[in-house]
C-alpha cells in the first residue's frame, strides 16, 4: 500500500504528461497491458520455491511494476474517455465509460478468486494475459470509434439548423 501511494504521488503527473491524444493514449493502454502481464508473472514467480528474501524482493518489484502499469493505464483511459466523447455529450459518454470499472468491481472478486486462489500460478499468468488482451484491444476499439465519429460528422452538420440570411444562428430568429 505504501509503495502504491508513494509511487502515485511522485510519478502520476510525469506518467500522464506523456499521454496527449488518442494515439498516445492507445499506446499507453497497450504498454500498460504488458506491464500488468509482467507484474502478474512476477507475482507468480514469488511463490516458485525461492527463498524468503528473494520472494520479498520479487513481490516489491511486482508491486512497483503493477503501480506503474496502473498509472499508465489510468492516463491512457482518461484521455480515451474524454477524447472520444462528443463535446455536447461529455456527461453521457462519461457515464457510459464509467460503467467499465463498475462492472469490473462486480465481476472481479469472483474472477480473481478463481484465477488466483483456484488456479495458482497458471491463474496469475492467465490474469496477466487478460490484462494484455484488454490493453491491446483499446487500439482497435479507439480506431473504430474514430471512424464512426468521422462518418457521423457529415450527417451531424447536415442536420444542424442553417443560419438565417440576416445573420442569425437559427433560422427565423433575427439578431438582436
Amino acid at each position: 500500500m505504501m509503495l502504491n501511494t508513494v509511487g502515485v504521488v511522485v510519478f502520476q503527473v510525469r506518467v500522464a504528461r506523456r499521454v496527449t491524444d488518442l494515439r498516445t493514449a492507445t499506446r499507453a493502454t497497450r504498454h500498460a497491458g504488458w506491464l500488468m502481464l509482467a507484474a502478474c508473472a512476477a507475482y507468480a514467480l514469488s511463490g516458485a520455491g525461492v527463498g524468503a528474501q528473494t520472494a520479498v524482493a520479487v513481490l516489491v518489484a511486482a508491486a512497483a511494476i503493477q503501480v506503474f502499469g496502473e498509472m499508465v493505464q489510468g492516463a491512457g483511459s482518461w484521455e480515451i474517455g474524454f477524447g472520444l466523447a462528443h463535446p455536447d455529450k461529455q456527461g453521457q459518454y462519461q457515464g457510459f465509460f464509467g460503467m467499465g470499472p463498475q462492472i469490473a468491481r462486480m465481476l472481479g472478486p469472483a474472477l480473481l478468486t478463481t484465477l488466483l486462489l483456484g488456479w495458482g500460478t497458471p491463474g496469475r499468468l492467465a490474469l496477466g494475459g487478460l490484462f494484455l488482451a484488454a490493453g491491446a484491444l483499446f487500439g482497435p476499439a479507439v480506431r473504430r470509434a474514430e471512424r464512426a465519429r468521422r462518418k457521423a460528422r457529415p450527417r451531424e452538420l447536415l442536420n444542424r439548423p442553417r443560419a438565417h440570411p440576416m445573420g442569425s444562428d437559427l433560422a427565423g430568429e433575427p439578431d438582436v
